[in-house]
């Protein structure tokens, strides 16, 4: 049976103006019939920096819910999660 999915990957590497690589990007994606499912893992090396980001969008690229965590040096720095409708939107974030 075929899937009713196409997924894509990739990575972005942060650059110096010397060219030597600071952080990274690893990312990927899963297109459906009514949208996209998106993640990115962020690596930020002076800063000691994770981000993780999972996102949904329709096939328009509207978002509709999404989780983001900022960790320094394994500790939780930062989370939010969100909901979007067409009416409104919620959030809820947590700060170390």
């Amino acid at each position: 049976m075929t899937s009713p999915y196409r997924h894509y990957a990739g990575k972005v590497s942060y650059l110096n103006a010397s060219g030597q690589e600071w952080g990274r990007e690893h990312f990927s994606g899963s297109v459906h019939s009514r949208g996209r499912s998106l993640r990115a893992v962020c690596e930020m090396d002076d800063a000691r920096l994770l981000r993780e980001a999972s996102w949904s969008v329709t096939e328009d690229w509207r978002p509709r819910e999404g989780y983001v965590r900022n960790t320094r040096d394994g500790s939780m720095i930062g989370a939010c999660w969100y909901s979007v409708t067409d009416r409104m939107v919620e959030c809820e974030g947590f700060t170390a």
